[in-house]
């Protein structure tokens, strides 16, 4: 049996809400039966395939991880703010480093598959093994630009972030009135925006930015995140 392990995320270009990370390790038998089902990118899928495709992977997957980032620790990682390591490169791109390497500690396999947001790969792969504890070489860790279209491992991957994301996005559009899978401050979203919690706006964005600091939103500069 030789395993491989996938590493994905979803929502990470929203303004609202957390950025899903998911790592599943699976049999390359089991992968290749799961392709044959139809196994590929979370966004190639309509719903009705992301649930199929969810249990079959929660079904035969060897192992599955999952880490959900809040809008706090992005804005955190993106202004600099976060602690860790201050030698590193700060960002989404290395947050998204640093959560593959904590999934790859959790995870077992022969070799670990990254979908990469950097068109440096080899950069980023380096970044994932500063972070990562577990004793690994620079052939262990394969990061790839659309790792999720061509490695099925990192395709069952983006299934379970995606379709956890989902779940979060469904509880927020029933509570709001409006899916919270949006870019930037929308005019939609600015209609309601008064009744979000501040905790789940990520005020990194520009699009926050350039809202909050508009004269006739004095309001919004003076809330700080609910706990």
């Amino acid at each position: 049996m030789v395993l491989v392990t996938g590493i994905d995320e979803a929502g990470r270009s929203q303004i609202l809400g957390p950025i899903f990370f998911a790592g599943v390790t699976l049999d390359e038998g089991v992968t290749e039966r799961l392709v044959k089902s139809g196994l590929k990118d979370s966004k190639l899928c309509t719903r009705r395939q992301i649930l199929d495709l969810y249990e079959r992977i929660m079904k035969f997957a060897e192992s599955v991880r999952t880490i959900d980032v809040q809008p706090r620790v992005i804005d955190a990682w993106i202004e600099n703010k976060e602690k860790h390591d201050p030698a590193l490169s700060r960002g989404l791109n290395a947050l998204e480093a640093y959560a593959a390497a904590k999934l790859i500690e959790e995870l077992d396999g022969e070799r670990y598959y990254v979908d990469s947001p950097d068109q440096n790969t080899k950069r980023f792969r380096d970044t994932i093994l500063r972070y990562c504890s577990k004793d690994l070489t620079q052939d262990d860790v394969i990061a790839e630009v659309h790792a999720d279209e061509n490695r099925p491992v990192v395709s069952a991957a983006s299934i379970i972030a995606y379709h956890r994301r989902k779940i979060w996005s469904k509880g927020f559009e029933e509570e709001y009135g409006l899916s919270p899978d949006v870019l930037w401050i929308t005019p939609r979203l600015e209609s309601v925006i008064h009744r979000i919690p501040p905790a789940v706006i990520r005020r990194s964005w520009r699009s926050w930015r350039k809202f909050k600091t508009s004269k006739t939103r004095n309001f919004w500069r003076s809330i700080d995140y609910q706990t």
